[in-house]
């Protein structure tokens, strides 16, 4: 009966994990068999599909590999760069995975474009030195993806004379090789002559670009007639820079005229050809061949439509300049110096965003392999725990000793981590300070952009109270308009000022008060007295804008209650420091009919009380003057 029972138990997980199995594999054909396209745009609904088979139940190791490879791809599609790095990695790393060389390599190289993304280029030398590795074992065929080419990196990381020196040894290489990539020859002498070019070695660099059209014409022309035209094109382009920078025009422009002629219906290339326009029509212009350079200006605004280049216009402004017509001179100089300025902003905040996307990505791949270590500690600290366990149940005379010698390495372990963990936090907060400096821009363009958010709410309120003839509605509109006016304005000055965390008091509190006096349309306009305000007090934004809420409030009440049946009045205000009692003394009022109020409080009066808390200051009424005046104290 036992025997029995137990036969039936080992039954049922055998048949739950094989049902299991064959859910997983039906799951990942039906995956496999989807059209690329609609991988890519249900790439996130696939992605959680798939993240909800544990791979831990997992027997069949085909499955698991394919189930990576399903999410490797997934995670391409959705730019997840961390996790179809660390995905790769384990597909790479684990033995039990059985992959073919051609399956290594094309996974070597998809982390080969993530590290180039993430501007990780000593990984790519590794990732190199094994994509070279597995093409000398095995017997792939070879295209231009494979090629191990470190030049490229050096010329990445702005070392030329290295990048020329590497190219020079991986052209030697090459050439010894039986079986290559019919196009690699002709590009990586083509790649020389660009090193050469940009060290400005003229006559080093038309050497090696006659080698790229040699060996171009030798292995590509009559047998790859598209590649060959393209590359005959680009080297021909250079060719043509060349000459540029040897102020040798006129033998510049057969060559610019073949890079035009062979890749003008390519647009992979339209940047390229965009630019052979522009150094076209600079050597017509420094040859003063004008009926050209107007021909080609022409043709360059046919070919490019959403012309928005400014190296175009300044080869325009050119043109008139030599033609002597001076409105067109200034007019295309202008534009040309908008449109880089435009481009220039638009590639600063560019680089600023693809530079915090890298960064953000770093640090989620460095915490992806810090939380794999620890995992991997984890696992090798319960395995010798449990091994301790076993010991001691034996040796049970040594519990206290061991244990003892336990605590002390696990204590001098933790201090380790403390001590390694403040240093990681240090640096961290100096890369922090650092981005501060940079974030500073984006703050004031913030600013800006509040100021001219505010502006328009501004507006809105003011042409709907155009049609509202209700003065009690139209008051409560002026008022609205006030507040927001004494918002508006300070991001204004945050925006034009140097100095972001503190203004200046006595610019802003003027540009205030002109504003509201022009929003209140009564018969009598009381005038406004500045009797002493200390040109010295800037105050930060915090402070700022409840103090204008404040004199806003007070100001607003005297143009509405404070001169009733009076032909003229006076508003005051006066803005001192007290050095002694380190607090700032503002005192403002009108001397129209006084208050009225009975010591009832409004709802400005509650706001006024409300703000001053605010500068944890405090505001009384003044009954020895004629009028209404306030005196409010708060802390420099």
């Amino acid at each position: 009966m036992k025997k029995l029972l137990l036969i039936l138990v080992l039954f049922f997980l055998f048949s739950k994990t094989y049902a299991q199995n064959k859910d997983f594999e039906n799951q990942l054909i039906t995956h496999k068999k989807l059209p690329d396209s609609i991988k890519k745009n249900n790439s996130f609904k696939l992605e959680k599909q798939l993240l909800k088979i544990d791979e831990k139940q997992i027997d069949d190791i085909k499955l698991k590999k394919e189930l990576k490879l399903a999410l490797v791809e997934i995670y391409h599609n959705n730019n997840k760069r961390v996790k179809e790095i660390t995905i790769i990695k384990s597909l790479l790393n684990d033995d039990s995975i059985e992959l073919t060389s051609t399956e290594k390599l094309e996974l070597l190289l998809r982390l080969k474009y993530l590290y180039y993304f993430l501007k990780l280029y000593p990984e790519i030398f590794v990732i190199n030195k094994k994509v070279k590795k597995i093409l000398d074992e095995d017997n792939i065929e070879v295209n231009a993806r494979h090629y191990v080419l470190n030049s490229k990196l050096y010329w990445k990381l702005n070392d030329v004379d290295k990048a020329i020196s590497e190219a020079k040894k991986e052209i030697v290489l090459i050439k010894k090789s039986k079986k290559r990539d019919s196009s690699i020859l002709a590009s990586l002498y083509n790649n020389v002559g660009i090193y050469y070019k940009e060290n400005k070695n003229t006559d080093s660099a038309l050497i090696y670009f006659d080698k790229s059209l040699k060996e171009a014409s030798k292995a590509l022309k009559g047998y790859e007639e598209k590649k060959y035209r393209t590359l005959e094109g680009l080297v021909n382009g250079n060719i043509g820079e060349v000459y540029i920078l040897q102020k040798k025009y006129h033998e510049a422009i057969p060559f610019l005229l073949i890079d035009i002629e062979n890749n003008k219906d390519d647009d992979d290339l339209y940047p390229s050809n965009l630019n052979n326009y522009n150094l076209l029509i600079e050597c017509y212009l420094n040859t003063n061949d004008l009926d050209n350079a107007k021909y080609y200006l022409e043709e360059g605004n046919k070919e490019f439509k959403s012309l928005n280049n400014p190296y175009y216009f300044k080869n325009k402004a050119q043109y008139y300049y030599l033609k002597k017509n001076l409105d067109s001179l200034n007019y295309y100089s202008l534009k040309s110096f908008e449109i880089k300025d435009s481009i220039d902003k638009v590639k600063k905040i560019s680089f600023l965003n693809s530079s915090q996307l890298i960064y953000n990505d770093i640090e989620e791949l460095k915490l992806e392999q810090r939380f794999n270590l620890e995992m991997k500690n984890q696992e090798i600290y319960l395995k010798n725990k449990r091994n301790r366990i076993v010991l001691l149940l034996t040796i049970l005379f040594f519990l206290a000793l061991i244990y003892s010698v336990y605590n002390l390495l696990l204590v001098r372990k933790n201090r380790n981590l403390i001590i390694l963990k403040n240093k990681e936090i240090n640096e961290k907060n100096r890369i922090i300070e650092k981005d501060l400096l940079n974030k500073e821009v984006l703050l004031k363009d913030i600013h800006h952009r509040v100021k001219n958010n505010l502006h328009l709410v501004n507006a809105l309120l003011r042409n709907q109270s155009k049609s509202i003839e209700d003065n009690n509605i139209l008051n409560v509109f002026k008022e609205a308009q006030n507040k927001i006016l004494s918002i508006l304005l300070l991001h204004e000055k945050i925006y034009l000022t140097k100095d972001i965390e503190f203004i200046n008091f006595r610019e802003y509190i003027t540009s205030l008060i002109n504003e509201i006096i022009n929003t209140y349309n009564i018969d009598v306009k009381p005038t406004v007295k500045f009797d002493a305000i200390d040109s010295t007090i800037k105050l930060n934004i915090e402070k700022l804008m409840p103090l204008s809420l404040i004199i806003n409030e007070i100001i607003s009440n005297s143009f509405k209650y404070a001169f009733i049946d009076k032909q003229k009045g006076e508003i005051k205000l006066s803005v001192l420091k007290n050095k002694k009692r380190k607090v700032i003394e503002v005192i403002i009022g009108d001397n129209g009919i006084g208050n009225n109020s009975k010591g009832k409080k409004g709802f400005g009066g509650k706001l006024i009380e409300a703000f001053t808390k605010q500068l944890n200051g405090n505001i009384k009424v003044l009954g020895n003057m004629k009028g209404t005046y306030y005196k409010l104290e708060f802390p420099i």
